[in-house]
């Protein structure tokens, strides 16, 4: 009988040593606590929050510069200021940069960050660099929704479309009719849609993304339903529409892009 036990207890120690990690986020999990990982997990919601963040949006626009001027992509020749390096102090470091990223954009970011705080001090020197940081806060918001599919596996032009040309009668175009109140943009639609077909017939997702609700969210009502992507805490009762607001203490996020992945199968 004690042999029972015995055996018993060191089978129940082996299963609490195994581990398993999640298919979402890595994370290791005794197999017991599965069904409580999956219903915690946050992964998505965190990095399109991170994405979100004033750092990263501010670094991503660092990077985009330091690598038009070492590229010589930069508009200095545009405005008549063009950029003689070769008689700059900060060439050498610019030669680097641009031998960093003409070998892969993923080395030229790499070397960027790591000597990101170089290159924020001449950022906030330069007057012209200080403008361009003045983005749409609108548009920062869709391009973090935009990465954070990318990163999941979803890709532009096979799995999702953005900024898709809808036309007053609510058919699919690939260009926006001449004239004004002749149409509409939707932010995202999953997957691509067939061009000359209608909303109605598609069966997939349309995806609105707004920092600010109030009345703006009104504007896409007679899409039928939609998911709205919001920063905002946003409550409706309307059933066509779907409300999404990433948080770090939340998981309707990741539980959607979870939904996503397994319905076309990108996992």
């Amino acid at each position: 009988m004690s042999d029972t036990i015995t055996t018993t207890i060191e089978k129940l120690k082996l299963k609490f040593k195994v581990t398993e990690k999640c298919s979402i986020c890595s994370k290791s999990f005794i197999p017991l606590e599965i069904e409580t990982h999956t219903t915690n997990c946050n992964y998505y919601d965190s990095i399109i929050l991170q994405k979100r963040s004033a750092k990263y949006q501010r670094h991503k626009t660092i990077k985009k510069f330091v690598k038009n001027h070492a590229l010589g992509n930069c508009n200095c020749k545009k405005t008549g200021k063009h950029c003689n390096y070769e008689k700059n102090e900060l060439y050498p470091i610019l030669y680097k940069v641009k031998e960093a990223y003409l070998s892969s954009d993923i080395e030229g970011d790499t070397f960027v960050e790591e000597n990101i705080s170089f290159f924020e001090t001449t950022y906030n020197c330069s007057q012209s660099i200080t403008q361009s940081l003045k983005c749409c806060a609108g548009k920062a918001w869709e391009d973090s929704f935009e990465e954070t599919l990318e990163m999941a596996g979803f890709k532009k032009g096979t799995h999702f479309a953005s900024q898709v040309n809808i036309d007053n009668n609510g058919f699919f175009q690939k260009k926006k009719k001449k004239g004004t109140n002749t149409g509409h943009k939707l932010d995202f639609v999953i997957p691509v849609p067939k061009f000359g077909t209608n909303i109605t017939d598609h069966s997939g997702y349309i995806i609105s993304n707004k920092t600010t609700t109030r009345e703006r969210v009104h504007q896409d009502k007679f899409l039928g339903k939609f998911v709205l992507v919001t920063t905002q805490d946003f409550q409706t009762d309307d059933t066509n529409i779907t409300v999404i607001t990433p948080k770090n203490n939340d998981n309707q996020f990741t539980r959607f892009m979870m939904k996503l992945l397994t319905e076309y199968q990108l996992l």
